[in-house]
């Protein structure tokens, strides 16, 4: 029969329950509710007896009940702390909690092994489904489960007293304290088979017991702990949170009653598994952790770099086993030894692990390893990269050839958009001389022929290129590099970021405080170049940083010259140009015009560091980032390549299907560099060759022209690099354009004109003007006049600009008034974002032309003509007092209209006014009393008033910005002209 009270009263003894108490879960209530009365009044004893031995430590106040209380559903090996028991009973910090899990040793880097095993989840195990043993020794707190079946089924949970005995019903008292649980259950089924007739028991144990046990010494968290009764040694050092880093692992002792009855080594359990040392605990125990005797560090080329704790003599083969032993890369002839000396220094010993003499050293407290690695480069290896099928690199053996390894890597034929340049491969070698590599050129077609072969060398690395590679040359870009700039981006493809990426983000080989990255396949030879290589920002092309290095050389200034030969046209980059030609398009014997190269010396721009160069990067908008092209992966690759093909580069400019800069091997005829241009164009004279050469040492320093007949001798000709050649064409072509024809033209539109077509003429084709046409109003623009009209209004708003700085310099902007500095600004920026129109006044009436034959305007392409409707209005623009478009009436005058605007305000400048007449020229307005001129207003003409100049007289630029206003009108007028 079960006692209802019995809850009640465990829940008031919580706050005394002693560390025996302390440990049953919560499942242990319902199990006491079935012990007999006498069992129940002996319990409740047992709890009330605990509180005066429980008094010697600590009062257990409302935390520390809690804990305990915690500490009931708490069944696992460990066990969790009793708050209250000792002063050091709080929580540990995180920081100190997570510091077994980041045990590193600070002066090497390396981990401190086995501290690692507190770090993780081991302690929050439970325990309470383990077997228990039937060496197992009850105590008082124990629950035996007896479980009767035949005459009598009923099930027992017997509470085994603090005498150490049992109140079994109908049987009394029995003494288990002590013994095996093996004799516990043969001892309770011989008495009930023998004193209880026709009923059997089957003997099995409840909820164990707990009991309090100290660790002490070197722990995270020394103190006392309830743990389970069938806990271990580790167990309890779980509890305690694990072994501080100044504890000992290999030395830790069990004491019970004072004397030490077993030391565990973790490092048997760690190394070997081994766990016969981790001894079942009993109440009372103490578990002591001394500080660590010494340590040594085992790194490098092993498994397990870490640092290990010494015990005893230890020996240096064992140590090394204790590490794992040697990786696959270490290099067995050296091992570095570091130790203090006895006089307090350190030095270096070099072992040979060949010697076994050098195995059985013994080693000290404060020692530090090293096994040497092999080294990451490979001897026997080439490499190729570029226009293959499968680049990458490949073992080199004696003999082996270059054809060998193109047949090997297969080199990949021309397809659509990606074309093989067979022309010329190049290698990288080192130079046995000076140690550096060196690039050299190959005649790529013959080799393939088999008409060329090479030997091959250790580490040489061949480049096959493609047409993509051979156009990047004329990037603009390239030609900014060769200035001294670097682009603020330089685009990669996807398959390029990639592997830039790949490369930087190779694995450590060692947790070294010096990390050494595997080397890429196609590295250079340096760990520094590896090193700049993963730290330059992803959008900077490497090569070009190699081009902007020789920036300053004559051998760039060549190279400049024949890119802007092959582009025979002004070349720009960012703020900063670059201008050349070589302008030949008659059949005249006279040199070509090489003009003179041109770099402004005010462009924004940026520095980078190249080496022990400084650099300048050109600060391009986006509109010229957009122009820049992918930098090519065998660029970024193997980046001194690209100054190499420049350097070796031949132009082939003028009549032929692909002209460009072409790099070339030795011995390359100007025939065959010819067919790799794609030959020569229809119209191309084949009877005559122009060449330009660059000065050359060998030409005593002198450039050279010269044009020559191409009979077969010269066209076998050995072209050099530096040489740009010039094919004429073979006849005069007819300069083949269009104009645009707008408004009031009976058939507007596109007109196809030769040379020396005249306007009268195409007004002809175009069935002449319609009734409607106002010819003297007509707007002709042609684009070389809108470029100087740009150009015009560029250099007066840096005049304007310039005058400004002076004026304030000089103090007299201070002494113009506000509203005239404001005219200023306006003017400004009127100059620069007014688009220029390039018009041209001309004669547009095909019977005045037909007249007067000198008129007649010569066309050139691109020419526009608009012919507007008859305007019936006369615009009166500037200081007035309301400017507007008026009434056109033939009678009238510009004081008329002046007068319909309501005259004059007070910034006019009445001596300056102009006309602005409908075929765009201009005429000065005479009305003033003293000084009349009659003058015609026709219709579509505009009246300008200009501002009164007077209080800019200080800056010197009176007359300068009348010419502004006067050429903004114009401009003005044109656009509304076009515009209606």
């Amino acid at each position: 029969m079960r006692s209802p009270s019995l809850a009640r009263w465990l829940l008031l003894g919580v706050v005394f329950l002693s560390p025996t108490v302390l440990a049953q879960t919560a499942a242990d209530l319902s199990l006491l509710q079935g012990l007999s009365a006498e069992d129940r009044q002996r319990a409740l004893q047992a709890v009330q007896g605990s509180r005066g031995e429980s008094s010697d430590t600590a009062v257990l106040g409302e935390d520390a009940a809690q804990s305990g209380a915690r500490s009931l559903g708490n069944q696992s090996g460990v066990g969790a702390r009793s708050a209250g028991l000792t002063s050091g009973a709080g929580d540990a910090s995180p920081a100190k909690q997570d510091q077994a899990a980041e045990a590193y040793d600070e002066t090497t880097g390396l981990p401190l092994f086995g501290y690692a095993l507190f770090g993780g989840k081991l302690a929050n195990a439970p325990a309470a489904n383990i077997p228990t043993p039937s060496e197992y020794l009850l105590g008082p707190g124990d629950v035996v489960r007896v479980q009767l079946f035949g005459n009598q089924n009923e099930t027992l949970n017997l509470l085994v007293i603090r005498d150490g005995a049992i109140n079994f019903p109908k049987l009394g008292p029995i003494q288990v304290a002590g013994l095996r649980l093996d004799d516990v259950r043969q001892l309770i089924e011989r008495r009930v088979s023998k004193e209880l007739i026709g009923v059997q028991a089957n003997v099995t144990l409840g909820p164990l017991r707990s009991m309090q046990v100290f660790v002490l010494g070197d722990a995270q968290r020394p103190g006392a702990y309830s743990v389970s009764g069938q806990s271990t040694i580790s167990q309890a050092l779980f509890a305690g949170g694990g072994v501080a880093l100044s504890g000992s692992l290999r030395n830790i002792q069990l004491k019970r009653e004072g004397r030490v009855v077993r030391t565990l080594d973790l490092y048997d359990f760690l190394l070997g598994g081994d766990a016969r040392d981790d001894l079942r605990l009993q109440s009372g125990d103490v578990i002591f952790i001394p500080a660590v005797a010494g340590r040594l560090s085992v790194a490098g080329s092993v498994k397990r770099p870490a640092v290990y704790e010494l015990k005893g003599s230890l020996r240096l083969k064992a140590a090394l086993e204790m590490a794992g032993g040697l990786s696959a890369e270490a290099r067995r002839g050296q091992v570095l030894l570091d130790r203090v000396n006895r006089d307090g220094q350190r030095s270096l010993q070099e072992l040979d692990l060949s010697l076994p003499a050098n195995q059985e050293i013994e080693l000290r407290d404060g020692d530090r390893l090293h096994v040497q690695s092999v080294s990451g480069q490979v001897d026997n290896r080439v490499a190729v990269l570029g226009h293959v099928r499968y680049p990458g690199p490949y073992a080199w053996s004696e003999g082996m050839n270059l054809s060998r390894l193109l047949s090997l890597a297969q080199v990949r034929p021309s397809q659509a958009g990606l074309e093989l340049y067979p022309v010329l491969g190049l290698i990288e070698r080192s130079n046995p001389v000076s140690g550096l590599r060196e690039w050299s050129a190959f005649d790529l077609q013959a080799v393939r022929a088999g008409a060329q072969d090479m030997p091959l060398r250790p580490e040489d690395r061949v480049v096959i290129l493609n047409r993509g590679h051979i156009e990047y040359l004329a990037a603009p870009e390239v030609s900014a590099a060769l200035r001294g700039e670097l682009p603020p981006i330089v685009p990669l493809s996807s398959q390029d970021r990639r592997s830039y990426k790949a490369q930087a983000a190779y694995p450590p080989s060692t947790r070294l405080p010096q990390h050494q990255s595997v080397e890429p396949l196609f590295a250079g030879a340096d760990q520094d170049s590896r090193d700049q290589r993963a730290t330059r920002p992803e959008g900077i092309c490497p090569a070009l940083v190699e081009v902007a290095k020789i920036a300053t050389s004559a051998r760039a200034l060549t190279i400049r010259m024949m890119l802007s030969a092959e582009k025979g046209r002004e070349t720009e980059v960012g703020p900063q140009r670059q201008r050349g030609s070589m302008g030949n398009s008659g059949a005249s014997d006279r040199a070509p015009a090489i003009d003179s190269l041109e770099v402004a010396a005010d462009a924004p721009a940026r520095t980078v560091q190249a080496g022990a160069d400084t650099i300048t990067a050109a600060a391009n908008g986006e509109a010229e980032i957009s122009k820049l092209k992918e930098c090519p992966s065998v660029f970024r690759e193997a980046p001194t390549a690209l100054v190499y093909l420049l350097e070796r580069g031949v132009s082939l400019i003028g009549e032929v299907r692909r002209p460009g800069l072409y790099p070339v091997p030795d011995g390359v005829s100007y025939e065959r560099l010819l067919a790799s241009a794609g030959g020569a164009t229809d119209e191309a004279d084949g009877t005559k060759l122009d060449l330009f050469a660059a000065s050359n040492a060998d030409d005593g320093g002198a450039s050279r022209f010269q044009t020559f007949e191409l009979d077969p001798a010269e066209r076998s000709r050995v072209v050099r690099p530096g040489e740009i050649y010039q094919l004429r064409p073979g006849r005069s072509l007819p300069e083949v354009g269009a104009i645009t024809l707008r408004g009031e033209v009976r058939f507007p539109g596109r007109y196809l004109i030769s040379r020396g077509e005249r306007l009268a003429e195409v007004l002809a084709r175009a069935g002449g003007l319609s009734e409607t046409a106002y010819p003297y109003g007509a707007v002709f623009i042609r684009e070389s006049a809108r470029r100087a009209e740009a150009e015009s209004n560029r250099r007066a708003a840096n005049d304007l600009r310039d005058a400004l700085a002076t004026a304030t310099t000089k103090g007299v902007l201070n002494q113009v008034q506000g509203q005239s500095a404001a005219f200023l600004g306006d003017l400004l920026n009127r100059l620069e974002t007014t688009p220029p129109v390039g018009r041209i006044v001309i004669q547009a009436d095909p019977t005045l032309l037909s007249a007067q034959p000198e008129d007649n305007l010569l066309l050139e392409p691109g020419d526009e003509l608009y012919v507007p409707k008859r305007p019936s209005a006369v615009t009166v623009t500037g200081q007035v007092l309301n400017p507007g478009t008026l009434a056109f009436r033939s009678s009238a005058t510009a004081r008329d209209y002046l007068r319909q605007t309501g005259g004059f305000s007070k910034s006019a400048d009445q001596k300056r006014l102009f006309l602005v007449l409908p075929d765009g020229s201009a005429r000065p307005l005479q009305i003033s009393a003293w000084n009349y001129r009659q003058e015609a207003i026709p219709p579509g003409s505009v009246i300008v008033v200009p501002r009164d100049a007077a209080p800019l007289t200080g800056l010197l630029l009176t007359e300068r910005i009348a010419g502004i206003v006067s050429n903004l009108a114009l401009s003005a007028a044109a656009l509304v002209t076009i515009n209606k």
